[in-house]
């Protein structure tokens, strides 16, 4: 191959890259299911670790450690809510006690692509002590504008022990 033709398709494959179209998303964060898993640990203590994707389209995910008047206050004041349910007489049911509730920091990329995706990973979920119990978490995050997300339900545990 000559010099001429190599560097025609190094031009071309250049121009294709450069024209390479951003991902797009809504504004509003969108999340979804990757995986929970568990542990129990030698006193019987169930942990879990749940991962889930999420996209931006503004890129707006995360609060600093400032963020604290409002709007940030009450339901906002933490961008990752975790509900906790439990199965009671055939029907699920909330038990705030285990409501887990929690910040993840400013990720908004620098530059004009503000569109973001990633995985957010929560680790050292609690999960009760008792036995023959099935629980589950719902999960939604929150925007810097307060957008929230799709709701995700994990899987359900059966503690046993």
């Amino acid at each position: 191959m000559s010099l001429r033709n190599s560097l025609f398709i190094l031009l071309a494959a250049l121009v294709f890259a450069g024209c390479k179209k951003a991902d797009e998303y809504p504004i509003e964060p969108v999340i979804t299911f990757k995986s929970l898993t568990t542990v129990t640990d030698g006193s019987g203590l169930v942990e879990g670790t749940l991962e889930f994707e999420f996209t931006d389209g503004d890129g707006d995910i995360g609060l600093n450690a400032s963020d604290t008047i409002p709007p940030y206050t009450g339901e906002y004041s933490n961008n990752v809510h975790l509900v906790f349910y439990q199965y009671v007489n055939g029907a699920w049911t909330p038990w705030s006690q285990f409501d887990d509730r929690s910040q993840i920091p400013i990720i908004t990329p620098e530059g004009s692509q503000k569109a973001i995706r990633g995985i957010i990973r929560k680790e050292q979920m609690g999960f009760p002590f008792a036995t023959n119990l099935r629980v589950r978490y719902e999960v939604y995050i929150y925007d810097r504008a307060l957008h929230r997300s799709n709701v995700i339900t994990t899987p359900e545990v059966l503690i046993t022990q």
